[in-house]
């Protein structure tokens, strides 16, 4: 057998394995197994969906109030579709608010994370609002330091783990606007710890971005921390870039999705090994653009190791809203103008 041949030969073998990859990719799908209902009203506006402590789920709710206004409440529910918990803060601020930024921890606690207390005379300290599993509440924290949150995680030690925007005082100089850190970490009683300097590179404004200029370049998407205390950060834009930290703040790895235009990371989870899973969707830019006319979604699943995508998927928009995956299932929130609200239950075949 001469070099030509062989050279053929190992050709053909490549391009054998990778239409065999490409057929099973097209072969897959997210296949719906059964829903179950959620006894919340369909009109009322669904705001977040993140997955909870033993196999329960938090859902936000926005409802307008008799002056127009609107006010926001949390509901655990199990996978029964059952209401076990119910997080009120606007209880606890003796006001109606909006739409709450919060997170989980693994033993089920609920932390609310503000810019400012509505009731403290100094605007300009953040707190965080902490809830016991089921709903009752314990404790608030001031957090020490200049700074706007955005995004929170709770770590395995405990430790509070926040994505914010520095705020500078007037006095202060042009210069000491750059670079400010993004990322801190917090004892539970508010007191920093210490300030993790991030890399130019996770602060490059993103010009598809649909937010103003300073959100584009300072906010980030979502803040995760996996089992063994690494982190990911994601700038949710169409063209998405995902890092990855230790424990300690430094970098590991950094990497770009390839580009889908018009789309946005809706949701970014970690599934039970760890493993990065982002539901990409449409967005539009404000409330007065035309709907999309393309149906692009695609979810993506990525190496945690290396953060090259592992498996990609395009659901249907009728699954509605990515919110888990655990042990090989995926778990969405679905909002169908008949049927009302459903937990709904899926799996890749």
């Amino acid at each position: 057998m001469n070099s030509k041949t062989k050279a053929g030969l190992m050709v053909w073998s490549i391009l054998t394995v990778l239409l065999a990859s490409v057929a099973a990719q097209e072969r897959s799908q997210i296949v719906r197994m059964d829903a179950v209902r959620i006894g919340l009203t369909r009109d009322e506006a669904t705001l977040s969906f993140v997955s909870g402590q033993a196999g329960h789920f938090l859902v936000q709710q926005g409802r307008r109030t008799s002056d127009g206004g609107m006010s926001s409440v949390v509901f655990e529910i199990n996978m029964q579709g059952k209401h076990v918990g119910t997080y009120d803060l606007d209880a606890v601020l003796g006001r109606k608010t909006p739409f709450k930024n919060f997170t989980v921890d693994s033993s089920g606690n609920v932390y609310f994370f503000l810019f400012s207390s509505p009731e403290d005379p100094d605007p300009s300290v953040p707190v965080v609002y902490v809830f016991q599993q089921g709903g009752k509440f314990l404790r608030k924290v001031r957090l020490s330091g200049n700074l706007s949150p955005h995004q929170m995680a709770i770590s395995p030690d405990g430790s509070w783990l926040v994505a914010a925007r520095s705020v500078t005082r007037k006095q202060e100089p042009q210069s000491a606007q750059t670079p400010r850190p993004l990322l801190y970490e917090f004892n539970p009683d508010g007191s920093l710890v210490r300030e993790f300097p991030l890399p130019q590179s996770t602060r490059t404004e993103y010009p598809e971005s649909p937010w103003p200029p300073a959100r584009a370049v300072w906010d980030l998407s979502h803040l995760l921390v996996d089992s063994s205390g690494n982190l990911f950060l994601i700038h949710p834009t169409a063209r998405p870039a995902i890092f990855k930290f230790d424990a300690s703040g430094n970098l590991l790895l950094q990497r770009r999705l390839a580009e889908l235009p018009g789309t946005w990371v809706i949701t970014a989870i970690l599934d039970d090994h760890d493993r990065l899973v982002l539901d990409r969707g449409l967005v539009r830019r404000s409330p007065q653009e035309p709907l999309p006319t393309s149906q692009a979604r695609v979810l993506c699943v990525l190496n945690p190791f290396t953060l090259e995508t592992v498996v990609e998927l395009e659901p249907s928009p009728l699954l509605g809203r990515l919110g888990a995956v655990r042990g090989g299932e995926m778990f969405f929130l679905a909002n169908h103008p008949a049927l009302g609200l459903e937990l709904v239950r899926a799996v890749v075949r």
